[in-house]
This record gives C-alpha cells, sequence and structure tokens, in this order.
C-alpha cells in the first residue's frame, strides 16, 4: 500500500488469543494488563463506531490507515474479545455492545445464500469465499446466537457448514479444503491446500470451539 503498517487487526487478535490462552493456566498480574490493553486497544483504537467494524491497519504512530475493512478478521475478533472477557471474568458493558454490534453488522452486510463475503478494499467488494472466512463466521455466528438466542445466527452456522461441504471440502483422498472458491464457484487454484498462510489452524480450531459449545450441524 506504499506505506508501512506494523499494527494489524490480525497481529493484535492472535496476540489476545495467545495471552487468553496463557491466562488460562498462569493468573498472572502482568499478563492481565497485557489482556485489558489489548481489549483497550480494540475498544478505543481499532473499532469504528460509525460502521461496527474494525480498522485494518494502524500505522507506526498508531493511526488509523482507513484502506478498508475484513469482514472475517471482524467476526473472528467478535468471538475472541467475548472468550477474553469470559476467561477474565470482566463485565464490560462497552465491550460487550461493540462486539454485539459488529457481529451483527458482518451478518447484515457479508452474509450471503452461499457463504460469507470476505472483505470490502478501497470500496471493491472480494465475492471469493475464503476458507478461514467460513469457518471464523461459524464460530462467530454461534457464539451471537449463544449471547441473543436469536435462531437466525444460529441458522447461519448451519448454512456456513453446509456450504463449506459442499464447497470448500476437497473430495480428493487425504487432501483437506481449497482455498476457497471465486465469484463464479470455481475453486481457487492459485493458492495451495497446504501453504504458510493455509494451515489447518482456522478449520481445526474451529470446529473443535463449535464442538465444546454444542453446536449440532
Amino acid at each position: 500500500h506504499g506505506m508501512h503498517l506494523p499494527y494489524t487487526t490480525n497481529t493484535l487478535l492472535h496476540l489476545l488469543e495467545g495471552y487468553t490462552n496463557l491466562y488460562r493456566v498462569r493468573q498472572d498480574e502482568m499478563l492481565k494488563e497485557r489482556i485489558l490493553g489489548l481489549l483497550k486497544g480494540f475498544n478505543e483504537r481499532l473499532y469504528n463506531e460509525k460502521d461496527h467494524s474494525f480498522y485494518m491497519y494502524l500505522d507506526e504512530k498508531r493511526f488509523v490507515a482507513p484502506i478498508g475493512k475484513s469482514y472475517g478478521h471482524d467476526i473472528e475478533s467478535c468471538w475472541l474479545i467475548d472468550k477474553s472477557l469470559e476467561v477474565l471474568k470482566l463485565h464490560d458493558e462497552k465491550i460487550k455492545r461493540m462486539t454485539h454490534d459488529v457481529a451483527q453488522s458482518v451478518y447484515e452486510k457479508a452474509m450471503t445464500p452461499k457463504g460469507l463475503i470476505s472483505e470490502k478494499i478501497n470500496g471493491d467488494i472480494s465475492q471469493d469465499r475464503i476458507w478461514w472466512i467460513q469457518v471464523e463466521a461459524m464460530v462467530g455466528f454461534f457464539n451471537h446466537y449463544q449471547k441473543t438466542n436469536d435462531l437466525k445466527y444460529l441458522q447461519a452456522t448451519k448454512d456456513l457448514y453446509q456450504f463449506i461441504q459442499n464447497h470448500l471440502v476437497d473430495p480428493r483422498e487425504h487432501s483437506e479444503w481449497f482455498w476457497g472458491i471465486d465469484k463464479d464457484g470455481k475453486p481457487i487454484t492459485d493458492h495451495g491446500i497446504a501453504e504458510a498462510w493455509k494451515a489447518p489452524y482456522h478449520n481445526g480450531r474451529a470446529l473443535i470451539e463449535l464442538m465444546k459449545r454444542g453446536f449440532d450441524k
């Protein structure tokens, strides 16, 4: 993008996740402070309150670089932030309202009968249906269903599961999932079944999380 953008929502949400999982086994005060700092950063620096989404990038001075938004990172951030609140036993209404509004916004703007659209960069919407975005949306919408008891979010989770089965799971023996499908429904082949950015991390983690939560397809 012609500029150095060292802070990304993606990096910060995975730091939050890692620190939160460490806190499960070691309730350390400094660790708690770090988690609280990340939660504050999401709420005060990364959250676009007008649009109910998270900015994707901050520059060196931690100013927003308004390039676009990623629906996948938005919905993934929601359930991971909620998980941090739960693990730390925090009751922060402002942050709870934020994740509620972002999850609802992703549902309204990005959920379709054929999976979740991926992102909107400089006004252009990507119609690719990427593997990790679909599973993060499954967990995010199921988490939102558990919070609201609104059945449309349960149905969205089930619809995404079916979409993944029909379009993303590679039927060839010993294979995994396609990277995604393009706007015409064809598998995206310029990314490998396994590569630097295509580990089984998202799908394995999401499906285990859904089983723990009692999701029944």
